[in-house]
């Protein structure tokens, strides 16, 4: 689990950046459009990781956390790993890039809807 939490969301958070950087024209609001989806993901992993942590625990008796067996006895210690500042913390190490750079890519290209010198969109031809 670790392997796709770690390293599939920076790709989806990188894409998600830089066309919503593209398309609002900006790198703050790119990067804030991605780290509101880094966010809402994170919340969504959670349950998906404390599912996970306690059917780890249930079949080999190891922590999601470091593969370590568990000292407390119990599957709610084991599902708790999930909420370790660790955990959460490595996630965010890793994703962090995928949004900043993203949002700057998105920033550099050129707008997908180019205004007009006379303040509307483009006329089209």
């Amino acid at each position: 689990m670790g392997d796709f939490t770690l390293f599939v969301p920076p790709l989806v958070f990188f894409a998600v950046g830089a066309v919503a950087a593209k398309r609002l024209g900006s790198f703050s609001r790119g990067l804030v459009v991605a780290a509101a989806v880094a966010v809402l993901s994170a919340v969504a992993m959670l349950p998906v990781a404390a599912t996970e942590a306690a059917h780890l625990y249930a079949e080999a008796g190891v922590s999601l956390l470091d593969g370590e067996p568990v000292q407390v006895d119990s599957t709610s210690a084991a599902v708790l790993d999930t909420l370790h500042p660790v955990f959460i913390v490595l996630h965010l190490l890793f994703w962090l890039p995928g949004l900043v750079l993203g949002a700057r890519l998105g920033a550099r290209a050129d707008p997908l809807n180019p205004r007009s010198s006379q303040g509307g969109v483009g006329s089209a031809r």
